[in-house]
């Protein structure tokens, strides 16, 4: 038989002595250490409008033997797939997952970033407006489509002669 397996919880050494025809060889060590194993945490899940170039995600490792080397797949749609804090920029939402591996081979296990793509806002500024410079002044009404995730804010340029230039509605 070959090979014993072992999977000590802290260094132990082991020997070995071999017993032939009633002879019995030195004893041999071998010491196996026990080395941690590695830890990384990905930052929480974030987005990015498209065509904005993309959001930087982060990662910290800790534990093993330094240095680490920061491994994140998929590759595509990330800057550099080496990096600790890559830029990723994928053309639909993606689950990026990273893991680190210390100088010793030993592997953390997989921790994971969903990046989110964000359509950019559709917006109408309304129909052009006349008005005489006798009259009261007009109302501005945008129209807004597709506003994607979390609140969002109106801003009307210049301002200058607005009743409002944040508002879906102003006057002008």
């Amino acid at each position: 038989t070959c090979c014993p397996q072992v999977s000590p919880n802290s260094d132990t050494t082991y020997g070995v002595y071999v017993v032939s025809a009633g002879c019995v060889s030195d004893t041999q060590y071998v010491d196996v250490n026990v080395n941690p194993k590695p830890v990384v945490i990905a930052s929480a899940d974030t987005g990015f409008c498209e065509g904005s170039g993309g959001v930087q995600v982060f990662s910290q490792g800790s534990g093993g033997v330094g240095p680490l080397v920061y491994v994140w797949s998929p590759i595509a749609g990330l800057d550099f797939s080496n990096l600790q804090n890559p830029i990723a920029n994928p053309t639909q939402n993606t689950m990026f997952y990273v893991h680190v591996v210390d100088s010793l081979g030993c592997r953390s296990d997989l921790d994971s970033v969903l990046v989110s793509v964000w359509e950019r806002p559709v917006i109408d500024a309304g129909a052009d407006q006349f008005y005489c410079l006798s009259d009261s002044g007009v109302y501005l009404t945008g129209t807004l489509t597709n506003p994607g995730p979390g609140t969002y804010s109106w801003n009307w340029t210049p301002s200058l002669g607005l009743g409002c230039d944040t508002c879906q509605i102003t006057y002008s």
